[in-house]
């Protein structure tokens, strides 16, 4: 929120400097009164979609050997970041639709501080973005056998569903398959739909790159122009790989702008879902 209000207000207009946002859109779409500067003003260069791998330890009663046993679990405790951070939306939607009993403790200060928890017991499921579980959760606590992967969020934009790019390679199912899988029809009703409006937020459009409202044209243009050559850079896509394991793609163009303007926009009755929804997260 800071960096995003600094971006609006302070920021010169000229092209010359430009957000890397992560995780606003959500925060304006739940509560736009929030924001001094309306995120529908902002220029967008790109978005970049993202997802998110859901883990379990392995020793949550009767003992879980496979993503299925999940509806199984006896004593499931969740962790998440804040009552009102999309990650923590994503994680008890999930549960619920899957009619897992859970306990959710929220608040951690970050990523790592929750798998920290997760690792001493204090929390056993938690949520981590493809780059986060392929180089720390996969190679240490998959390997060791601490905990296992139970599925992934799709991507959706409004339209369809699709497979990220992110989660290629990783022998695990989306959300809406696991569902079908363990429960045998497809997941509807007011918590799918909360689901799936997230989704096309935080999962279609999980980072902006934004430029302050009012930039020229001129400068938009070239920057939307310079990043899509990174869809096509090998140099890029080897790095990015190396660095920080997944490479990725951006998506940008003349409809950019109205895209992110629309889809930060929620309902009015899923919005107030929503805001009851979150006031459950503390249980």
């Amino acid at each position: 929120m800071t960096g995003t209000t600094w971006l609006g207000e302070i920021a010169p207009k000229d092209g010359t400097v430009m957000g890397y946002l992560t995780g606003v859109a959500w925060l304006y779409a739940i509560e736009p009164d929030r924001h001094r500067v309306d995120l529908r003003t902002y220029e967008y260069v790109a978005y970049q979609p993202g997802t998110t791998v859901y883990y379990v330890r392995t020793d949550v009663k009767p003992g879980m050997k496979d993503a299925t046993d999940i509806v199984k679990a006896q004593g499931l405790v969740s962790g998440g970041l804040g009552a009102d951070n999309s990650k923590d939306l994503l994680i008890r939607l999930s549960l619920d639709m899957l009619g897992v009993p859970f306990r959710h403790v929220t608040g951690y200060r970050s990523n790592n501080t929750a798998r920290m928890a997760l690792q001493q017991n204090e929390v056993n499921f938690f949520a981590e973005s493809p780059p986060g579980y392929r180089s720390v959760v996969e190679p240490s606590l998959v390997r060791n056998g601490q905990v296992i992967p139970t599925y992934y969020d799709p991507g959706w934009n409004g339209e369809s569903i699709s497979v990220p790019k992110q989660v290629e390679g990783l022998a695990i199912l989306p959300f809406h398959e696991l569902y079908q899988k363990v429960k045998g029809t497809k997941p509807s009703g007011p918590l799918w739909e909360a689901y799936l409006s997230s989704l096309a937020i935080n999962a279609a459009m999980q980072r902006l790159l934004a430029l302050p409202p009012n930039t020229p044209p001129a400068a938009l243009q070239a920057l939307r122009t310079a990043v899509l050559r990174l869809n096509n850079d090998k140099a890029f896509a080897d790095d990015a790989l190396k660095t920080i394991g997944f490479v990725p793609e951006y998506s940008a163009g003349p409809e950019t702008n109205r895209q992110v303007r629309q889809a930060v926009v929620l309902r009015p009755q899923t919005k107030s879902f929503v805001a009851d929804y979150m006031k459950g997260a503390h249980r």
